[in-house]
This record gives structure tokens, C-alpha cells and sequence, in this order.
């Protein structure tokens, strides 16, 4: 599954969830949404009970969250590394010997989210017009649940090797987004193992940073 298809799936389960709720015993109209990954954003739209809030035009939804968001403006991204193999390698390293403040490093803030990576994404624009504030929740909950897969599948002393990250680089304004990315570990027994531990990297003058610990494992 793509990092979009997870962002807008996961859109979809939210607002499906708060119209059962809503919905009365007899109701049968807040079924599961039938989408699956893959699909466009037009036959995404399509399905019942899917809605689109534009009470809150994108722009100040975009404003908003920049004006509850802590700290400066950031002028760069913070952190990373200076090539994708060296964030590669320190992904690895950090989950293989635990080390939370190092993950820490190697992902988007929400300041950096907010100011260098989404207003130059394709996301504020059609077809997913997605507000800041709803994205940021979506790719938090699931990089939380990366990271905790990432932890569970890279054990103790795995060394990496290398990575490939075979999908097509795309250029977002002065943002290279690579991903996503395998990569190849050896274990203490001497095992070789292939983990897609990244869906997307952003790379902006010449700093890469993961844009969430979102991985598909």
C-alpha cells in the first residue's frame, strides 16, 4: 500500500467510524466504505458516505495549523543525514541497538511538516485537498505503528548492508520525495534480511529525513 492510499484509507475508516456512531440501531447506511488500495482519489470521493469538509478553505486550515504549531518557522529541515544511504544505514543502526533520540532525529517535526513539506506537497490540492491538521494525525498514528513494527522486526546487532528504493523519484517544489525504500540486514547468525522499513523520504537542500516512520511491514 502506498503512503497516499494509507493517508486517504485511513481518512475513509475516520469518517465512516464517526457516521456509525451517529447512526441509529436500524441504520444501515454507514457500511464499510468499499475501497481498496490502489484506487483513485475521484472513485475514492464516489463511495457513500464519504464527505469532504471545505468549510475550512486550505489555505487557513493551512494557516491554523501553522499558528498552533510551537517554535519558529523552520528555514531547513533539522536532523537526517546527508545522503539517503546514510539515513538508510542510521535507521537501521538506530532500531537494531534501540536508540529512541536517534529515531527521533531522522523524522519530519510537525514545524517542519507543516511549513517545508506539506505546502509543497500534492496534497493541498485536487484531487485530495487534504487539511494539514487531518494529514498530520493520519501519518502520526501510523508512524507510531511503524516504529513499533520496525523495533519488533530489526533485533539486536543487525548490521545493515544496503537499501534500494525502487519507486519513481518525485519532485514536490524544492522537495525530492524517494521511496518506497527496502533494506537489506544481516543478522548476527549471518541471515540476510530484506525489510521495507520506509515508505517515503524527503530530501530538501541536501538533507534527507524520513517523512514518518510509516513502513508497511
Amino acid at each position: 500500500m502506498t503512503m497516499i492510499s494509507r493517508f486517504l484509507l485511513v481518512g475513509v475508516l475516520l469518517v465512516a467510524g464517526l457516521s456509525a456512531c451517529n447512526a441509529g440501531p436500524g441504520d444501515t447506511s454507514a457500511a464499510e466504505p468499499d475501497w481498496q488500495p490502489g484506487r483513485s482519489a475521484d472513485s475514492l470521493r464516489r463511495i457513500p458516505g464519504y464527505v469532504v469538509d471545505s468549510a475550512i478553505a486550505i489555505p487557513e486550515a493551512l494557516r491554523r495549523f501553522q499558528a498552533a504549531t510551537p517554535g519558529p518557522a523552520p528555514a531547513t529541515l533539522e536532523g537526517g543525514a546527508r545522503s539517503l544511504n546514510a539515513l538508510m544505514s542510521t535507521l537501521a543502526s538506530s532500531y537494531a541497538s534501540r536508540n529512541a533520540d536517534a529515531l527521533k532525529r531522522l523524522v519530519l517535526t510537525r514545524a517542519e511538516f507543516g511549513y517545508l513539506y506539506y505546502p509543497e506537497s500534492p496534497y493541498p490540492e485536487p484531487p485530495y485537498q487534504l487539511a494539514p491538521e487531518l494529514l498530520w494525525y493520519v501519518m502520526e498514528q501510523n508512524s507510531a505503528k511503524g516504529l513499533e513494527r520496525g523495533l519488533q522486526r530489526v533485533g539486536a546487532g543487525t548490521e545493515y548492508q544496503a537499501h534500494v528504493c525502487p519507486g519513481a523519484l518525485k519532485q514536490e517544489g524544492r522537495n525530492r520525495v524517494h521511496g518506497p525504500c527496502t533494506v537489506h540486514l544481516r543478522r548476527p547468525d549471518g541471515r540476510v534480511q530484506d525489510l521495507r522499513l520506509i515508505n517515503a523520504v524527503v530530501e530538501r537542500d541536501g538533507v534527507f529525513k524520513l517523512v514518518s516512520f510509516d513502513n508497511g511491514i
